[in-house]
């Protein structure tokens, strides 16, 4: 089977609302949080790496972002069902 490379382009609309992200001055505030909160994580080479997706080839953050809301939904499900006291 011959697969040929199709060229993807990012429809309009999504453009000018990354676009309109990226400007937004109001962002640039949180940098120096941002800053010491990535820190740590980028100064140990090999959390990088696995963070950035180096073993991979995917950065891991797609996988956590779809993992957190999974695991607290889980969580509900897991708790004990709370019986309203007689």
């Amino acid at each position: 089977m011959d697969h040929k490379h199709r060229e993807r382009r990012t429809p309009g609309w999504l453009a000018r609302a990354v676009a309109t992200v990226e400007d937004a001055a109001v962002l640039d505030h949180a940098r120096p949080l941002v800053a010491r909160l990535a820190g740590p994580l980028t100064r140990r080479a090999a959390l990088h790496d696995v963070l950035a997706g180096v073993p991979t080839g995917h950065p891991l953050h797609p996988l956590l972002a779809a993992a957190v809301p999974t695991v607290l939904s889980g969580l509900v499900e897991w708790e004990p069902r709370r019986v309203p006291a007689s």
